[in-house]
């Protein structure tokens, strides 16, 4: 049987399309967090896919320079920052392990699934340091994002994935002040920020809208067949 592979991210953009109808009708950026950290492009209800298949690699957008070497070599890129296991290691960096125990971290390399969603729901809870390292992520995010946004000019960002769960409110907040207070998109209207319409399950919804979009997308394609 014939199969649909894609990126994950660039499959829940797929997904957020189909699904969100007219609320997701204009172009947008999806940021998308599983393991990693990737970005899928709807522009005029197309895919961005580019020449070799990975346009939307927002987690290699330089940031600043760190401590955590890419697999492309650089010390500066967004990924490696804001990942799941990344910032379960930043709580325990900057906040030490007194806060990771009251949270109930392990610190353990096989636990990062679940000492994640224990920094999640201690997000949602208020836990300061839970809090600040998320909202760091989120300024981080922020600054790849404004370059994205202008670079692509979306009017719209969506934040899903399941590693995003609960959280994509308060990355949300830094990411609109980014794009909406130091962008040069703000002289031309507000950028909308908001959770996929989807949730955690975009990729899953996005792989099964791969055959859909697939084949009645608009498209060259579409135009040049015989019709019935």
């Amino acid at each position: 049987m014939p199969v649909a592979l894609d990126n994950d991210a660039t499959a829940a953009a797929i997904g957020e399309r189909w699904i969100g109808g007219k609320k997701r009708a204009d172009g947008f950026l999806f940021l998308y967090m599983g393991a990693g950290l990737g970005a899928g492009i709807m522009l005029n209800n197309h895919v961005l896919r580019g020449g070799s298949g990975n346009a939307g690699e927002i987690g290699h957008v330089q940031i600043e320079a760190g401590h955590r070497l890419c697999d492309c070599g650089s010390n500066g890129c967004l990924g490696p920052h804001c990942n799941p296991a990344a910032l379960v290691d930043d709580l325990f960096v900057r906040h030490g392990r007194a806060a990771a125990r009251r949270i109930g971290l392990s610190g353990e390399p096989g636990a990062v699934r679940a000492d994640w969603r224990l920094v999640r729901r201690a997000t949602r809870a208020g836990d300061p340091a839970a809090c600040e390292v998320v909202r760091l992520a989120g300024r981080r995010m922020g600054q790849a994002v404004r370059g994205a946004v202008a670079l692509l000019d979306v009017s719209r960002v969506v934040l899903g994935g399941e590693a995003l769960g609960g959280v994509e409110h308060v990355l949300g907040d830094e990411i609109d002040a980014a794009v909406n207070t130091t962008s040069v998109t703000r002289t031309l209207g507000r950028v909308t920020v908001e959770p996929s319409l989807i949730g955690e399950t975009a990729g899953a919804v996005g792989a099964a809208s791969l055959v859909l979009h697939g084949r009645y997308a608009p498209g060259w394609r579409m135009l040049t067949e015989a019709s019935g």
